[in-house]
């Protein structure tokens, strides 16, 4: 299996060269009167006439007419070359290319086209050479520095790659759409994520009906670890079209990657439907394969085998399977049976050597990078910490037996009192929280287990009543996670030591008397919150204040608000050990929001979002732990911040705890 990335561009430059060929125009010749009563430019008319209107046969027949009759015009040994190259008759079209510059040595055209059938047979080094000679006899002939550029980049000479793509983009402004996107191509494949993210969305500017276009970019949204914009623009591309069977499977495979297994099979029912590739079975059997249907996943795979007997990762997922089946040892023996027949530089092996505990996923990432794609889903949920004896197939996540997941979830954005500021994305922060705990390829939190409060909803008796009494049904082998986003504050300048959570029905001049106070929290954890794990994520210090007298929250506040808002939080890890309370900043610092993080988050929520979904699963076992999501989020904040805001994680608990069944 090739890079998924790759395997999409170069399908695309692949049908860029056929295309070029397809509708080159095709140059006339000198009349020479024939035997037959016509002369050879009338054949040569009638040859070009069924070329437009794509009949290559017959083209190829009345270009042999006019050959026939005036076998020293090399304009008509190229054109029939052109026809050969349509109808994928590479060595015919190559002796005929061949042939026109023995009679026009100075024929750039006819160097160009042998160098587009040179292409298509992976003679990349003989292509390079006729686009160059095209190139040097018309130093202004894109299609020439097109089909350079393509097969530069094939041999992953990326930087001239990229010149060339350039030089067509200065030449023909036509087609300068199309360049964009090979030229973003090379910039990815080189890891100038940036770069390429620019150029695509030229491309898309320049023609937004282009599905390719959206497809690419994705590819480089999903390198980049962006899945829901990668997602995102795929769906464009599914619009755009809905016939194509690779955008469903890049989709299908990019839920697989971030665990919404259903979503993934859907999209490769949908590739397979379209068209049955064995790229497209291998990914839905894998999408069988994490719903737990071992004997469907193992069918897709040998249906993949069959369709191209020299398809190999099939191998990686019978592995699976068969040690999801409690055959290990025979696994173990079949994989290494693998090994020993399949080529060095087979994408699958080091995959299989991974399972036999012969590689880490460390070296996985470092030295294969551009395969990273595929292995992030083989490897998802394999254990690396016992031999391959011995290990099972589900992840080293620590879930207390019969424990029983449950969330307190409150948002407010906007308040009864016009006098506290509207917060634009608290509630939405929200509500995508609560949204990933109830969803099966998420939390798969029960909703009944869940008390989701925004807005109106989120009243200081509402708070007081899920963590006082609602909470009081988990149990102390249970899980509790506790998000917050709202405005936070103190009592007032002279009581900044009195906290409170701003509710939805707050009174903006009684605040003691109407907000929630933290230490209420403290009491709830206290005294009538049984679940020996609780999980607080807080966003309370966000920017946009609460009046001058004292600039509270944004959601926090100006000065020394946002250090006493922070602390009064963080001292809730602080009552018992089993307490993470997980906060948008440090001390002194304000949480920041806006439309750029997922069309409007809070940072914070954004990241912590993304790396529920799969981002932060370091080691790609299938499932994020406390103690890689806090990093991953802490680094992503920080750093596009610039370390204007840094979340913090305090109290003593389990870091191989995850909040999702």
């Amino acid at each position: 299996m090739k890079n998924r990335f790759l395997l999409c561009l170069r399908i695309f430059l692949a049908c860029i060269v056929f295309s070029v060929g397809l509708f080159a125009v095709l140059p006339r010749a000198q009349a020479q009167s024939s035997q037959q009563g016509k002369t050879a430019e009338q054949w040569h008319e009638e040859a070009r006439t069924h070329y437009a209107q794509g009949h290559y046969e017959l083209a190829v027949a009345f270009y042999t007419k006019a050959i026939e009759a005036n076998p020293s015009e090399g304009v008509y040994w190229r054109n029939r070359a052109l026809a050969y190259n349509v109808l994928g008759k590479y060595d015919l079209a190559i002796a005929d290319a061949t042939k026109a510059i023995a009679l026009k040595p100075d024929f750039a055209e006819a160097y160009a086209d042998r160098g587009d059938s040179y292409l298509p047979k992976s003679n990349y080094d003989q292509a390079i050479v006729d686009y160059t000679k095209a190139i040097n006899l018309k130093a202004d002939y894109y299609h020439a520095y097109r089909g350079r550029a393509i097969a530069y980049e094939i041999k992953g000479k990326y930087d001239l790659a990229i010149a060339d793509f350039t030089k067509v983009i200065g030449i023909e402004s036509s087609i300068a759409y199309d360049e964009y996107i090979k030229r973003g191509g090379a910039y990815a494949a080189l890891g100038s994520y940036d770069q390429a993210i620019d150029d695509l969305t030229e491309s898309i500017r320049l023609k937004g009906d282009n599905a390719m276009s959206y497809l690419v970019r994705s590819q480089v949204y999903d390198n980049m670890g962006e899945f829901g914009k990668a997602i995102a623009d795929i769906t464009k591309a599914i619009e755009l079209a809905p016939d194509n069977a690779m955008p469903y499977n890049s989709r299908g495979w990019i839920f697989l990657r971030v665990g919404d297994d259903a979503k993934g099979l859907a999209d490769a029912q949908k590739a397979v439907e379209l068209e049955p590739r064995s790229s497209y079975y291998d990914t839905r059997a894998w999408a069988y394969f994490f719903l737990g249907d071992l004997d469907k996943a193992e069918a897709d795979a040998l249906s993949a085998s069959r369709l191209d007997p020299d398809y190999q990762w099939h191998k990686a997922l019978l592995f699976r399977v068969g040690a999801a089946r409690g055959n290990t040892a025979a696994a173990v023996a079949q994989a290494e049976k693998d090994i020993q027949m399949l080529a060095e530089d087979e994408t699958v092996r080091p995959v299989l050597e991974y399972f036999l505990d012969r590689r880490s996923i460390e070296d996985l990432k470092s030295n294969y990078p551009e395969q990273w794609s595929n292995y992030d889903v083989a490897v998802r949920g394999w254990e690396t910490s016992e031999p391959a004896g011995a290990r099972a197939a589900a992840p080293a996540v620590s879930r207390p037996a019969f424990a029983r997941y449950w969330a307190i979830v409150v948002g407010v954005s906007s308040y009864a009192d016009s006098r506290v500021p509207v917060l634009r994305y608290a509630s939405r922060d929200a509500r995508g929280f609560y949204d990933w705990l109830v969803s099966q390829g998420g939390g798969k939190h029960a909703p009944a287990d869940v008390q989701l409060l925004l807005d109106k909803k989120a009243t200081a008796k509402n708070i007081r009543d899920a963590l006082f009494n609602w909470s009081k049904q988990a149990l102390p082998e249970d899980i509790l996670t506790i998000y917050l986003a709202c405005h936070g504050s103190p009592e007032s300048p002279d009581s900044p030591e009195n906290l409170f959570l701003l509710p939805y029905d707050v009174d903006y001049s009684n605040i003691s008397a109407t907000a929630f106070p933290m230490w209420d929290i403290k009491t709830a954890l206290e005294r009538f919150v049984k679940a020996g794990r609780v999980v607080i994520i807080a966003d309370v210090c966000h920017s946009g204040g609460i009046g001058e007298p004292f600039t509270v929250a944004r959601r926090g506040v100006a000065g020394i608000a946002p250090s006493m808002l922070h602390k009064g939080v963080s001292g809730l890890a602080e009552v018992r050990e089993g307490v993470l309370v997980f906060t948008s900043t440090q001390g002194g610092q304000l949480s920041q929001e806006g439309a750029r993080w997922g069309g409007g988050h809070g940072i914070f929520t954004y990241y912590l979002l993304d790396g529920l979904k799969g981002a932060a699963d370091y080691d790609n076992n299938g499932s994020v732990t406390l103690g890689e999501l806090v990093p991953y989020v802490q680094e992503k904040v920080r750093r596009e911040t610039r370390d204007a805001q840094t979340p913090q994680a305090s109290g003593r608990y389990d870091t191989n705890l995850s909040i999702a069944r």
